[in-house]
């Protein structure tokens, strides 16, 4: 594989009025090509843009004393990796047939081995990201602030999925006679009869579903977000810098598009066979479509010099205020069922249910590759037939699973010193959650569940840093 790369950039400052205000403007992009054998990609153009716009430049006086505003947007193209390309093929060892006679030695056994190429037939896009940035830098009497709001849509995101075709395999007969003496020729099991003559062994085929690894491009993320800095300056009594950082972020993935699930179960009504039919669900594989999280955390620093010995001493405190997960609920798709187990829709979005819900694969394939609407689940008279598509449904009787779970606020504090030693080195010794604070706290969706710690355990350690 080669990758090939160019990158042109340029900045532009523009002066206003009296020159305490600008304009700075900053413009690239990164043209990639990625040489590789068997695909064949087109060049990846990545543009980006930064614009700054100073309206009072930095000063030491004045109520205040800088305020600056900022934007930024860019698309990032990631393009599939080796293992995505060239994965590996996959080897499946079926033991058709296995003899061993303890009294005459004699032993054999027949195994298949299939080997599926896993190259794809395709070319997968690349992954997008588009990035847009908003933020403002300000002084007000000497306290620094920091405010950044961040968009990032990720699309065209690699997710697995397969590929099947059917195939049929041959299991031979278990042979319990010790005058048997199987043999294996034109591939046949032949065993010895009473009369001594010998004759093909029976067997019993069973149909399976050969898979592909065939990685798509449905992977989509939305994130975002604000983060934010303050310095509040010195305390100069005590010669101590405070600074609050922290962020809020909200993330939710999703995957759009079909995704083909193949159930690894005995067939309800032939057990020695395997299910016969492959599952289509709509956007994922599960009884929800996605997921949801977002965070809210801040971090204190209490930063103290002390010059005459050459040390700093830096107390953290870190606070989680927010910290939520959920599942993506699929409107209009999720049910329960009746007495009689006819489906019951509703929106059991954000309550807690106290009852088993489905949700239903959009179609499913046999093995000639029919493809056929999961609609018959509901409408069929066949009872084997209602029996196997069972399989098929997803379902929870978690009653918090579309509830958003969390837990209350919990906090940890760290602490770190470090010493000059000359001009050359530094030597820190630091310790985390030195409290030992890990509190156990109860999940706001699950009241009467055990509750789960929070925090790390402490540990300390140190560091010596040398500068040459």
């Amino acid at each position: 594989m080669t990758d090939i790369s160019l990158f042109a950039e340029e900045k532009v400052s523009i002066p206003i009025g009296n020159k305490k205000s600008s304009i700075d403007i900053m413009v690239g992009a990164r043209l990639n090509k990625m040489i590789i054998q068997g695909y064949d990609y087109d060049p990846t153009i990545d543009p980006r843009t930064n614009i700054k716009f100073t309206a009072i430049a930095p000063r030491r006086d004045g109520f205040i004393r800088e305020l600056a505003f900022r934007g930024g947007w860019g698309i990032m193209q990631k393009l599939p990796s080796l293992g995505l390309l060239y994965p590996d093929p996959n080897y499946d060892d079926f033991a058709l047939f296995q003899y061993r006679n303890s009294t005459t030695g004699e032993q054999l056994a027949l195994i298949q081995s299939m080997i599926t190429d896993n190259k794809l037939p395709y070319n997968l896009k690349p992954n997008k990201s588009y990035n847009t940035e908003l933020g403002v830098d300000l002084n007000i009497a000497g306290i620094e602030a920091n405010i950044t709001y961040f968009n990032e849509q990720v699309r065209d995101g690699f997710m697995p999925n397969a590929s099947y075709e059917s195939y049929s395999v041959n299991y031979y007969n278990t042979v319990s006679d010790v005058n048997a003496a199987p043999k294996y020729e034109n591939g046949k099991i032949w065993v010895r009869n009473i009369q001594g003559v010998y004759e093909e062994l029976g067997f019993t085929t069973v149909n399976e579903f050969k898979s592909y690894k065939r990685p798509d491009n449905r992977g989509r993320t939305d994130k975002w977000g604000i983060e934010y800095d303050f310095d509040f300056g010195t305390i100069n009594p005590i010669n101590t810098s405070v600074i609050v950082n922290g962020a809020y972020i909200r993330t939710e993935n999703t995957s759009p598009g079909d995704v083909y699930i193949n159930r690894i179960n005995a067939d309800p009504i032939d057990p020695k066979q395997r299910l016969p039919y492959l599952a289509i669900f709509k956007d994922d594989a599960a009884i929800s479509i996605g997921a949801g999280r977002e965070r809210l955390s801040t971090n204190i620093n209490l930063v103290t010099r002390i010059p005459s010995i050459r040390m700093v001493i830096t107390f953290t405190t870190q606070c989680i205020w927010m910290e939520n997960n959920w599942n993506l609920y699929d409107d209009g798709n999720i049910y329960s069922e009746d007495a009689d187990g006819n489906p019951v829709y509703g929106d059991y979005n954000n309550k807690n249910n106290l009852f088993t819900l489905y949700r239903d694969p959009v179609s499913y394939v046999d093995k000639d590759g029919v493809v056929r609407p999961f609609s018959d689940f509901h409408t069929t008279t066949d009872n084997d037939l209602k029996r196997r598509l069972n399989f098929l449904r997803e379902s929870s009787n978690n009653s918090f699973y579309f509830l958003t779970t969390g837990y209350k606020p919990y906090f940890m504090a760290n602490i770190r010193l470090t010493k000059e030693l000359g001009n050359v080195a530094s030597l820190s010794f630091y310790a985390n959650n030195f409290t030992n604070s890990r509190p156990r706290m109860v999940n706001k969706a699950r009241p009467n569940a055990s509750p789960a710690t929070k925090n790390t355990p402490i540990y300390f350690g140190a560091e010596l840093k040398i500068t040459l």
